[in-house]
């Protein structure tokens, strides 16, 4: 019954707006209203009732993905207006009441899915492509000379063409807009899903699948958090005005900068024609500016270098190279298509805070580089016979290049992410921020150095955790401190930090809660013997087999349950990738947890011996004492 009613289901959504768009096809053609208004009643009753039935199956398709509780008497209703659609209508109402009468109580068993998924990606992808489409054409609309060949074009077209046009035009700016929304807490993007599912509905035959499938995914989407709101932070060197200021300083340091770069060609003799249109523009606004993010970037990197710090991520647009457990790989992250970003760790903790500053510092010096270079190659070009297009891309590469040199150094936080100038004030200024910032990039040193947590500085660490409970995203630095004391064997203090940092994550849609259920069960299992409390935090995990952690949580479970043979089977697949991990201190951390959960299997094995050995040993023959 579960495939019957998936099946149902669809076929309720194709047909009816397959319904839809043949009745608003159909009312904005005059030929059409005509020759209908002349058929006989018959014929005009049952154009009518196919009408309302798909309308209805639209009504229960919905409320089948909803789980509402009017799904079966709409869903009844609509098959059985569906039997005078001949034939395939007929097919579909016969189904419908198979289903409906005797399906599990007439309700779909479709389980809503409680992660995104293959079909949330897919949606994803297919809303962006949509939206790189439409804003294409949107663009192109701001061309007269586009706008000139559009009016010729639709001259000879129907006037529900040019509607129809303008319309997938819309649908696809809607879509972009969703895609980007799709991953963000608050139910915005939700809403703005629904609506570009909706709205593809029309285009048949592409969007009306894509609309289907999008609707499908969003109605059953769990509901999201809302959005951390911006919250002041003592110390952190920016303001309440800090944002505002920084956006308006940007555009008008980089209009006035451009616009002295563009003053210079014309003095060198650099041609002053238009060149390009609005598509062409963008697109070498777009490769400047991931020129000057990459060089930015850079001169974090060759900092950092210098500093002893180690590379083990790298973002440029939409790629991103990360080196996880010793090897790089390259992952594709569609939100993502401006800016860059470089992740470094230090390989030793002496003078951290110095050289820590010495890496940041490097990227508004690399930016600076970078319009120096462009200034001294604009003096070397320009003239009559330059390339216009080479001459636009200098000059907007070495705007972004002064400007971003300069600006990058205002104190300014944007979303959870700080400025280089930002960083570089609360490293200087010590205090709580400096030893918040040092505990992160400590990390780093466990898992490039054999330092393990349990050898971090305690009183940093301490600061740093208690600082960190005032902070609205302080989940991830918790977590660290969790980890610190409980390599310490200072499990009551760890537990106070696991708890704060779960309940800090709790506030957010991050994945990060369900790994710290999953750490949680590991302490409940393996300190606190309490078994019912272990599956409670293991049910609100996630399940994730590449990582140590889920195994041997899963093995210390299966332990106190008495099933050893399972236990143990799971600690050999743990065994099977610590082993696999560099020797560093973070991987020989998670190596002596694995030790402890073989200890707690051994203990609660001899336990379970000695507890059997006197009733087995009634069972035996009493042996004759032996007498001198």
């Amino acid at each position: 019954m579960r495939v019957l009613g998936k099946v149902v289901t669809w076929l309720f959504a194709i047909q009816g707006f397959g319904v839809a768009f043949s009745l608003f096809f159909n009312l904005t053609s005059s030929s059409f209203t005509h020759g209908f208004l002349s058929r006989p009643a018959s014929i005009k009753a049952l154009f009518v009732l196919n009408m309302a039935a798909g309308l209805l199956a639209i009504a229960a398709a919905i409320l089948q993905f909803r789980h509402h509780r009017l799904e079966k008497p709409i869903g009844i209703l609509a098959s059985l207006m569906s039997l005078a659609n001949i034939p395939v209508g007929t097919v579909i109402g016969i189904l419908g009441l198979i289903y409906y009468f005797f399906g599990k109580n007439g309700q779909a068993e479709i389980a809503p899915p409680a992660e995104p998924g293959t079909a949330g990606r897919i949606v994803t992808w297919f809303y962006g492509f949509e939206g790189v489409i439409g804003a294409l054409l949107a663009v192109d609309l701001l061309s007269p000379s586009f706008r000139h060949k559009l009016a010729h074009g639709f001259a000879k077209q129907s006037q529900f063409t040019f509607v129809f046009f303008c319309y997938f035009v819309t649908v696809g700016l809607v879509s972009g807009l969703a895609a980007l929304l799709k991953s963000q807490p608050g139910e915005w993007g939700r809403r703005i899903g629904i609506l570009a599912a909706a709205m593809n509905l029309p285009v048949i035959p592409f969007g009306t699948v894509l609309g289907i499938e999008g609707l499908n995914y969003y109605l059953r989407r769990p509901p999201q958090p809302p959005p951390l709101h911006r919250v002041l932070r003592p110390g952190d060197g920016t303001h309440g005005w800090s944002n505002t200021v920084f956006t308006s300083a940007s555009w008008v340091l980089y209009w006035t900068i451009s616009n002295a770069l563009r003053h210079l060609q014309k003095l060198h003799g650099a041609p002053t024609e238009k060149w390009t249109g609005w598509g062409p523009f963008l697109l070498l606004l777009f490769l400047a500016l991931s020129v000057s993010a990459f060089i930015h970037e850079c001169g974090h990197w060759i900092a950092g270098r210098s500093a002893g710090f180690h590379l083990v991520g790298f973002r440029l647009g939409p790629l991103h190279w990360q080196n996880i457990s010793a090897r790089w790989r390259l992952r594709f992250e569609p939100k993502q298509w401006l800016g860059a970003h470089v992740a470094m760790v230090p390989i030793s903790d002496g003078n951290l805070r110095e050289r820590a500053m010495t890496m940041i510092v490097g990227g508004p010096i690399g930016s600076f580089v970078v319009g120096i270079t462009g200034l001294l190659l604009i003096l070397l070009l320009a003239g009559p016979h330059a390339s216009p297009v080479l001459l636009e891309f200098l000059r907007i590469v070495t705007a972004m290049g002064f400007s971003d040199s300069i600006l990058n150094l205002i104190p300014v936080r944007i979303a959870v992410n700080y400025s280089d100038g930002a960083r570089l004030w609360q490293l200087w200024r010590r205090g709580p921020w400096s030893d918040y910032v040092c505990a992160l990039f400590y990390t780093g040193i466990s898992r490039t150095t054999p330092l393990r947590p349990r050898d971090w500085p305690a009183e940093m660490m301490r600061n740093a955790a208690d600082f960190a409970r005032l902070l609205p995203d302080g989940a991830g630095l918790l977590a660290l401190a969790f980890l610190h004391c409980e390599d310490r064997g200072e499990i009551e203090r760890a537990n106070q930090y696991l708890d704060a940092a779960y309940q800090s994550a709790s506030k957010s849609s991050s994945g990060l809660a369900k790994n710290l259920a999953v750490e949680r069960a590991y302490v409940e299992a393996l300190y606190h013997r309490d078994l019912a409390a272990a599956r409670s935090w293991m049910d609100r995990g996630i399940r994730r087999e590449e990582v140590t952690e889920y195994w041997r949580t899963t093995a210390a479970i299966l332990a106190l349950e008495g099933d050893f043979a399972r236990a143990r089977g799971n600690l050999e697949r743990g065994w099977a990738l610590a082993e696999k991990l560099p020797q560093v201190g973070t991987f020989d951390m998670e190596r002596r947890q694995l030790k402890g959960v073989e200890q707690m299997i051994g203990e609660l094995e001899n336990r379970l011996a000695q507890a059997h050995e006197p009733t087995a040993r009634l069972g035996q023959p009493e042996l004759p004492l032996l007498r001198s």
